[in-house]
């Protein structure tokens, strides 16, 4: 990769990666990874880019699913948005889903990827028994 160029761009996720309901009059349907894509293109002209996110995913169908393929990719640059579908389960498992969310991340690092992400509302955000939300950083 020459300086500041990325090569492979692969963006994991659920509905809000894959771009549903995100678009305008002029583009159609193109989510903010796609945008994104188009973005880091226009320094990188051989970037490569593969979304795999699928609407209604939870973390545990992002690790199972996506990472492999991804890896597979061996992407330089990552992004990956999910969790937001297991909060909105009646019952969910907060240290599972960061469990699954930290092993996408060291997996990807481990390659070589720079990874990033989205926090959503986490002053609002708790657990089905009311727990405040979990407070180590994804990123050390």
């Amino acid at each position: 990769m020459a300086s500041g160029e990325y090569l492979r761009y692969v963006a994991l996720g659920d509905s809000q990666t894959e771009g549903l309901g995100d678009g305008d009059e002029i583009r159609g349907l193109r989510g903010w990874a796609d945008r994104l894509a188009e973005l880091v293109a226009a320094f990188s002209p051989e970037l490569s880019y593969a979304n795999l996110a699928v609407r209604g995913r939870v973390a545990a169908q992002v690790f199972e699913e996506q990472l492999p393929a991804a890896l597979a990719m061996r992407p330089d640059l990552a992004t990956v948005v999910a969790g937001v579908n297991d909060l909105l389960r009646p019952r969910w498992d907060l240290d599972a889903v960061m469990r699954h969310l930290e092993a996408i991340f060291a997996a990807l690092t481990a390659q070589g990827a720079r990874v990033a992400t989205i926090a959503h509302g986490r002053d609002h955000v708790r657990d089905h028994e009311g727990n405040p939300p979990y407070t180590t950083s994804l990123a050390s």
